[in-house]
């Protein structure tokens, strides 16, 4: 445990003196990785399509208001798929900017989840974001975990048909097809109701004056996501997007994530609560006072152990 108190405090102190730097880097690895997904995928227009133009696009994403950020990725796509067909391009922009007017409304901070989802779901791994979110943000954040997961699904759809949509002359049938492959998904509705009540359940038990509710909040939340989408499988089969093996291991980490988020923002000791009362001139006050758990705390307690040890 002192280990960790150690590496948590010195990350704070890092992070603060270079913060600016931390977040540019963090911003420019996604962006990066966004980029080439996108080019692996979607790569119609050459010009666009080659790492030199993904670093470049990459370093822009760093620097810019994270807004602007989603913005240019976005315009990536659509002038990708614009070279497959203008017709699908013009109605994936009109269900980009439905998206964006309703992200903007009730989860505008959360940009890099509105990247991060899409990139985890090629790694196997999106059910970290709703476990995180539910610690760190708020309910409105299933706003952008579940257009996160549509872009996937979009992208997705463009990948596994891309030779058809680049061969057809149809462009009113492309846009039929598409709708009712996206919309009528029954995997990527289960997928955003999982994740949806994943983010509810964390940070709901995350918030209730329990001991170790933000470890009981990440193991619940976890444990439901993993069920949802098991019975989903069960149902209808989504083999096409997670194997059983995969939901596993992919809920595990995202265990492990949401543990490592719980000793960075939420460490405390227990151990030592307090029962405070006092008063003013129309309230009595009950509180509870749970102390943060400190390195010299730890190091004290250990300490404190050896002592008994060696006395036995």
């Amino acid at each position: 445990m002192t280990n960790l108190l150690m590496i948590r405090e010195w990350y704070r102190k890092v992070y603060s003196r270079y913060a600016i730097v931390i977040e540019i880097g963090i911003r420019f690895v996604i962006s990066l990785v966004a980029v080439l997904m996108i080019n692996a995928n979607i790569g119609a227009m050459s010009l666009l399509d080659s790492p030199l133009v993904a670093a470049v696009a990459a370093v822009v994403c760093a620097v810019v208001p994270k807004s602007l950020m989603i913005l240019l990725l976005a315009v990536l796509v659509l002038a990708h798929i614009s070279s497959l067909s203008i017709e699908l391009a013009g109605f994936i922009l009109a269900v980009l900017i439905i998206m964006f007017l309703l992200y903007f409304r009730f989860s505008a901070g959360d940009s890099l989840v509105l990247v991060l989802v899409p990139v985890l779901f090629v790694l196997k791994v999106p059910f970290i974001v709703p476990v995180v979110m539910g610690l760190a943000a708020t309910p409105f954040s299933i706003v952008s975990v579940a257009f996160g997961t549509l872009m996937y699904f979009i992208l997705k759809y463009v990948h596994m048909n891309y030779d058809s949509i680049r061969q057809s002359t149809d462009g009113l049938g492309i846009m039929t097809d598409m709708a009712k492959e996206i919309f009528t998904n029954q995997t990527m509705y289960l997928i955003m109701i999982a994740f949806s009540i994943t983010l509810i359940v964390v940070y709901i038990i995350h918030r209730l004056p329990v001991k170790y509710c933000w470890t009981i909040g990440v193991a619940a939340g976890s444990v439901t996501d993993l069920v949802i989408l098991l019975i989903g499988n069960a149902s209808f089969g989504m083999a096409d997007v997670f194997t059983v093996p995969a939901l596993i291991l992919g809920n595990i980490a995202a265990v492990l994530v949401g543990i490592c988020v719980t000793l960075m923002k939420h460490n405390v000791d227990y151990h030592k609560t307090e029962q405070v009362q006092f008063e003013d001139d129309d309230y009595y006050y009950y509180v509870k006072a749970v102390p943060k758990l400190q390195v010299e705390q730890e190091e004290r307690r250990g300490k404190k152990n050896s002592g008994r040890r060696a006395a036995r």
